[in-house]
């Protein structure tokens, strides 16, 4: 792998690039260090509303001339929210690379937001809620980050809440976008078969010359996390469970171990949670495990879907292996399954210019620094099995936490011991 050039504009936009021989297309794009978890109470949902707004039109553009520019050359432009940043990209073959740079400038610092497009995007993302919330599978992730987050801001719903997006105006959406949206919160990331001397040229271009002040990030909150249970009935024939443990915050080396944790425990076909509840005692159709990691704390979930007949006997299996994991460990051979396969999922994971980009761009926003492929590998290799059997203490605490969906009553609920010890 290409190492990472790294350079600064004058109004302090970081530019990485790296050089991905044969590649026939290049990744472009812009992250902003602006989440949903810097929202207020009244500004929820705003930094997803944003996100929407800067693809409905510039001062030299429209909405449809952007997507058609993009579509014309077979490209593909889109943007995502998440709890700590927002981010822009385009991906297009690679002699075309001047029009990434060019429409990722234009509609981050040159969007017209006016009443029309407020109003009506209000609308599709009231709309978008409404799909997140009959969807059971996402409900659950959000019912869960909520309940087990304490109702901080950064378990709150992405997408926000209907009175802040109904209440919002062109003006407070301006005010939002004028005080975060700043160049020294942003980070552009470029991958792909090109010059260095380009790239440079073009982010000097299409990057430096805007100079927006705005305000400071509000204080982050880290939430205290609630080891209790929580149910919300619904007439579903079967239940969705979450469990929630203590996870870690975005740390390189907690992350590796981490990983190896989670694919030994839940990540896979071959892991003790699918083997042992799916396959030995048939208790549930798909189980899993997932660990989320921010700037301050992190998540640690074990999703479960069964039947309400049978979550008594199902939560409680995965108990007795949890307290089974922590008293007795795991064993070399899985330890050393794990690593075979972590390393084989990196080589498979960065292959395209798109996963090389994002990467890029969040090792450079949570470690200031990249970490290669062969880094990260030396990393796996070197985690002992005394390690990482003392790392299961560090999750596995005294409780853990569970989110249910189904129909239920709360007497079953209030059966379940969640202990550990």
């Amino acid at each position: 792998m290409s190492l990472v050039n790294k350079f600064f504009l004058p109004n302090g936009i970081r530019v990485l690039f790296q050089k991905a021989t044969g590649a026939k297309s290049v990744s472009v794009g812009l992250w902003v260090k602006i989440g949903s978890r810097h929202e207020t109470n009244s500004q929820r949902g705003y930094t997803h509303f944003v996100e929407h707004m800067l693809f409905k039109g510039t001062k030299r553009r429209s909405a449809r001339q952007i997507a058609e520019e993009i579509d014309q050359i077979g490209g593909y432009l889109n943007a995502a929210t998440s709890r700590e940043d927002t981010y822009f990209f385009v991906t297009l073959i690679k002699h075309k690379i001047e029009l990434a740079f060019d429409i990722l400038s234009d509609m981050v610092f040159e969007s017209i937001i006016d009443e029309k497009e407020v109003k009506s995007e209000a609308s599709v993302i009231l709309e978008e809620l409404i799909g997140y919330e009959e969807d059971l599978e996402d409900y659950i992730y959000d019912f869960f980050y909520k309940n087990f987050l304490n109702h901080e801001s950064l378990g709150l719903h992405i997408l926000g809440k209907r009175e802040s997006i109904q209440s919002a105006t062109p003006e407070s959406i301006k005010e939002y976008y004028k005080n975060y949206y700043i160049p020294e919160r942003m980070t552009l990331v470029v991958v792909g078969d090109c010059n260095s001397k380009t790239i440079e040229s073009l982010a000097w271009k299409y990057f430096s010359e805007f100079q927006k002040q705005g305000k400071p990030l509000p204080k982050l909150i880290t939430p205290k996390k609630s080891f209790s249970g929580y149910l919300e009935k619904r007439e579903i024939e079967q239940a969705l469970i979450l469990f929630g443990l203590e996870g870690v915050k975005k740390d390189f080396d907690l992350e590796v171990k981490m990983s190896l944790f989670s694919h030994i425990l839940g990540g896979g076909m071959s892991s003790r949670l699918f083997q042992k509840i799916r396959e030995e005692k048939g208790l549930c159709y798909s189980i899993s495990s997932y660990s989320d990691s921010y700037e301050d704390t992190g998540v640690f979930s074990i999703y479960c879907r069964t039947s309400n007949s049978k979550l008594t006997s199902c939560v409680n299996y995965i108990l007795e292996e949890l307290r089974n994991l922590k008293s007795k460990g795991f064993t070399l051979k899985e330890l050393e399954n794990a690593k075979t396969n972590q390393i084989g999922s990196l080589a498979i994971a960065y292959e395209t210019p798109e996963a090389k980009m994002t990467d890029i761009a969040l090792q450079e926003i949570y470690f200031n620094h990249f970490y290669s492929i062969r880094d990260r590998i030396k990393a796996i290799q070197k985690i002992t099995l005394e390690e990482l059997n003392s790392f299961i203490h560090q999750i596995l605490e005294d409780k853990v936490h569970i989110s249910v969906l189904g129909r239920i009553g709360e007497r079953k609920l209030n059966t379940l011991d969640l202990s550990l010890i």
